[in-house]
């Protein structure tokens, strides 16, 4: 059960670099898209350490008091909605603000992730397992940000900046695939998250 929990942070913590990654790589097509600056773009996922830094005291208080469940629940649900809502308000109004919006929400739940490894891997995990874990954890941070950056130029190329309204289109259809892929990434979290093992593998998993 210790490698499922583990497996299924790894995917949830994916989730969140994708969608922090994806309009990196063609910022200059997005800001010429939406007629915005290339300043303006960057904060999509700019956000996400804005929100990291504000709330990563916040976040290890609230993985404190409520635990490993409900802050990880909240999380994949968050992102859940989030990437829903950022596709869903794109494709009726085909405003910049609202993909912002989308972006500022997941950033939000990434801190409340991030702080739970040690927690896992502490709990979870017996003391000659533990830093193979967290190793194994770690390596969801970049795999995240490859498939967000490879994903992104499938859908959008330098010819979009001559034909924004085509560009729009297929940026909402690029948010359509990752919020399936989100979803597919979070459900996991929400099926298989649990606070604390039967049976303790350690005496310092007890203190946690």
């Amino acid at each position: 059960m210790r490698w499922v929990m583990l497996l299924a942070f790894c995917f949830q913590l994916m989730s969140t670099c994708i969608v922090m990654i994806s309009f990196s790589s063609v910022s200059t097509v997005v800001a010429a898209v939406y007629g915005v600056s290339e300043t303006m773009v960057s904060l999509a996922y700019t956000f996400f350490f804005i929100f990291t830094i504000l709330l990563n005291f916040p976040a290890t208080l609230s993985l404190e008091k409520f635990g490993l469940a409900i802050n990880f629940r909240a999380a994949a649900l968050i992102i859940i909605v989030a990437c829903w809502l950022r596709w869903l308000l794109m494709v009726l109004t085909n405003s910049f603000a609202f993909l912002l919006f989308g972006q500022g929400l997941v950033a939000i739940s990434q801190p409340f992730i991030y702080n739970g490894i040690s927690k896992i891997a502490t709990r979870w995990f017996p003391d000659n397992e533990r830093a193979r874990a967290t190793t194994f954890a770690s390596l969801s941070d970049p795999l995240g940000i490859i498939v967000g950056m490879v994903l992104s130029p499938f859908f959008i190329q330098d010819s979009d900046k001559d034909d924004p309204e085509e560009g729009k289109n297929k940026i909402n259809k690029l948010l359509l695939v990752q919020a399936i892929l989100c979803t597919v990434l979070s459900i996991p979290m929400l099926l298989f998250i649990r606070e604390k093992p039967q049976y303790y593998p350690s005496a310092a998993a007890m203190k946690q």
